[in-house]
């Protein structure tokens, strides 16, 4: 396979990893490098960028949760797809994956307002009727390009709610930010996936048809002393949506 040329990486408008992606990705969809194709090894696209070999993984990471790239068995990294799918894959091995998910997108809130739990809601929530919440509704924006991923409603326990006053856009995982701020620790995350309903005012600003099949994915977030702080429910495009999942065994243990 021949050597692609060093170029320009262009403005410096973000992390370094992603004027990286951009890089790349301006190669896939433009067919400089086209489905079926090997990437060069990382450490040809390190010295190739002058960045180090973690930066060049970060955006191979990237691409990969894109669907743009694969990793395949005696190949390495391979073009997937040139982008005109637009589908999301979001892979999580753990809870430093679930950081950085969240570190590389952002949720530009469009809503926010106290609520009482009651009937069906409070039933959802596995909390007592009547009980305070934080609701916050919006939309989670990716990166490079910034389009739109999915529809996010969060339920903050109120005794935290001063920590999104005045706050239009959330970046960085909201946990991580109650844990700083008051002091607590999140000792138990917990996910489901399940074919949902999209909240209709959701289907616009995804670009689909309200009654479009979508994917709920919810999580909660439970501190050591079992005290339920978090609930969001994320809506993700079913068309345009995978998720991956590492389980690391170990070797040896007894099954």
């Amino acid at each position: 396979m021949p050597v692609t040329k060093s170029r320009e990486l262009g403005p410096a408008d973000g992390p370094l990893y992603l004027r990286i992606v951009r890089a790349l990705t301006d190669e896939i969809t433009g067919g400089v490098t086209p489905v079926g194709t090997r990437l060069q090894p990382e450490a040809n696209l390190s010295n190739r960028f002058n960045v180090s070999r973690h930066t060049i993984r970060e955006a191979l990471r990237h691409l990969r949760n894109e669907g743009l790239i694969k990793s395949r068995q005696g190949s390495g990294w391979v073009v997937a797809a040139t982008g005109q799918s637009r589908q999301y894959v979001h892979s999580v091995s753990s809870v430093v994956d679930l950081f950085q998910y969240t570190s590389e997108t952002r949720l530009q809130l469009v809503s926010c307002e106290v609520i009482h739990a009651t009937g069906k809601l409070a039933a959802r929530l596995g909390c007592s009727p009547g009980r305070e919440w934080l609701r916050m509704e919006g939309i989670r924006y990716g990166q490079p390009d910034d389009r739109p991923i999915c529809w996010v409603v969060v339920y903050l326990a109120s005794a935290y709610k001063e920590l999104a006053e005045n706050v239009t856009e959330i970046r960085g995982p909201l946990f991580t930010q109650i844990e700083e701020r008051f002091g607590v620790a999140i000792s138990e995350i917990t996910q489901t996936i399940r074919v949902g309903a999209l909240p209709k005012v959701a289907a616009p600003a995804l670009g689909i048809a309200p009654d479009d099949a979508v994917f709920e994915m919810e999580r909660s977030f439970t501190t050591s002393d079992r005290k339920l702080v978090e609930i969001s429910f994320s809506y993700y495009p079913a068309e345009t949506f995978s998720y991956s999942i590492t389980l690391k065994r170990e070797l040896g243990a007894s099954e």
